[in-house]
């Protein structure tokens, strides 16, 4: 007897490891494709239109006479209008990306294709919209109110990035059949981390470059600009797992 419990007790089957999931593997590598894919793609389209908007010059006098120069209220607005065109087309790409990231993982036709629109049309808009609604808010901040020009133009880069990936997350949400809600907060934190890492490197890298300004002087801050929001937005995103269906909690 005691001998069958001593081997009872000596012999004991190895411990099964748990198997990888092979659902988390596909998501993660889909949604880091698509963010690099929209960051690289957002980055070209917004340098084709790199200054399409230039200040227009204003008469000024100078001594006896007068001359035709921009002012800060027209450089200013040239600014506005330049991100709103970068930014526009950045949250679209990134719209698109993540609305077919999110339908192909859904394995359904035309998810794809839905989560595309809505994305782009979302994060389109919002990248057009914000740049004339924050960028005075921050300026008036800085010239007016006292307040620290890297916080200022820092904070209004946060506000800007992480509602147009959180925008563009919609497309996520509609194509993969994610939670709406999870779907934005894990955007908008991704974004956050995203714009953070971005300030941080480049103002190590490109201190003379404005990188607390919404377009950068040098393309390299540009294209960290453009691609580190979205990595991590797109990172957290592959955490949001699909909907159950109705069918199988009933089962």
């Amino acid at each position: 007897m005691k001998d069958e419990q001593s081997e009872d007790i000596g012999i004991s089957p190895p411990m099964a490891r748990p198997e990888a999931d092979p659902s988390k593997a596909r998501a993660w590598a889909a949604c880091v494709l698509a963010g690099v894919a929209a960051g690289l793609i957002g980055f070209g389209v917004g340098e084709a239109g790199h200054d399409a908007f230039q200040p227009r010059s204003v008469k000024q006098h100078l001594g006896q006479g007068e001359v035709d120069r921009p002012t800060p209220e027209t450089m200013r607005r040239a600014v506005i209008s330049n991100s709103s065109l970068a930014y526009g087309a950045w949250g679209g790409v990134l719209g698109i990306a993540l609305g077919l990231a999110g339908g192909m993982l859904a394995g359904r036709a035309g998810r794809p294709a839905a989560g595309a629109v809505v994305g782009a049309v979302a994060a389109g808009l919002a990248g057009a919209i914000l740049p004339p609604l924050v960028v005075p808010i921050a300026h008036r901040a800085r010239f007016e109110m006292g307040v620290d020009p890297m916080i200022a133009g820092s904070a209004s880069l946060l506000a800007m990035w992480a509602v147009v990936a959180a925008a563009a997350s919609l497309g996520f949400a509609v194509g993969g059949r994610r939670s709406a809600f999870q779907s934005v907060v894990a955007a908008l934190l991704g974004a956050i981390g995203g714009t953070v890492i971005y300030l941080a490197a480049s103002t190590f890298l490109y201190p003379l470059a404005e990188t607390d300004q919404p377009m950068p002087l040098v393309w390299q801050a540009r294209l960290l600009a453009r691609l580190l929001p979205a990595l991590g937005a797109a990172a957290l995103l592959a955490t949001v797992r699909p909907r159950v269906a109705r069918e199988a909690v009933a089962g």
